[in-house]
């Protein structure tokens, strides 16, 4: 991803309260098949930026939303489930 993103990306988390280290540039984690998974630092702790590719015909891109709002409650019943932090709708920060 381009730096500019990058700097979209630093100013959206601020705007919710979050810090994006941006002196250690993320990185890109393989794995991911319908979507694009990097390693941030955010708030000085190590998660995982998801991204639907640019490709409008990958399946299961647009599961980003649904798996959000799963996690982002399913780690109150189950600890060891990765918790959703933050979701960007808004098509102007990254693309």
């Amino acid at each position: 991803m381009k730096t500019a993103r990058w700097e979209s990306i630093a100013s959206y988390l601020q705007s919710r309260g979050h810090e994006l280290d941006t002196s250690n540039l993320p990185r890109k984690l393989s794995g991911g098949v319908a979507n694009l998974n990097y390693q941030i630092i955010m708030d000085g702790k190590k998660a995982v930026l998801r991204h639907p590719p640019n490709k409008s015909t990958t399946a299961g891109k647009n599961a980003i939303g649904r798996e959000y709002l799963v996690l982002s409650r399913l780690y109150n019943q189950y600890p060891k489930a990765p918790r959703g932090l933050v979701l960007c709708e808004d098509e102007s920060v990254i693309g």
